[in-house]
C-alpha cells in the first residue's frame, strides 16, 4: 500500500505557525496492528459484547456497523 503524506499548515493571528504531517492511507485497524492488537478479534469481542444486551436486533445491528466502520475507516477525516 502506498503511503501519501498530507502536509496541513495553521497560521494563527498571533503569527504563530503549526505544521502537521499526517500518513494516509493507514486504517484504524492498520494502526491497531502495528502495535499487536487484532482488529478482526476486536471487532469479535465487541459483537459477543453487543449480543449479550437487551437492545433490539436494530439497535444491535446499528452499534456494530458504525464499529466496524471506524475499525477499518481511514485514520484521518473522512467526507461522508
Amino acid at each position: 500500500m502506498a503511503i501519501l503524506k498530507r502536509l496541513t499548515c495553521f497560521v494563527f493571528p498571533d503569527g504563530n505557525v503549526e505544521v502537521e504531517l499526517s500518513d494516509e492511507g493507514d486504517t484504524v485497524a492498520d494502526m491497531l496492528q502495528y502495535v499487536q492488537l487484532d482488529p478482526k478479534t476486536l471487532l469479535t469481542h465487541f459483537r459477543d459484547q453487543v449480543k449479550q444486551t437487551d437492545l433490539d436486533d436494530a439497535l444491535q445491528q446499528q452499534f456494530l456497523e458504525e464499529f466496524e466502520a471506524g475499525l477499518y475507516g481511514y485514520t484521518y477525516l473522512e467526507d461522508e
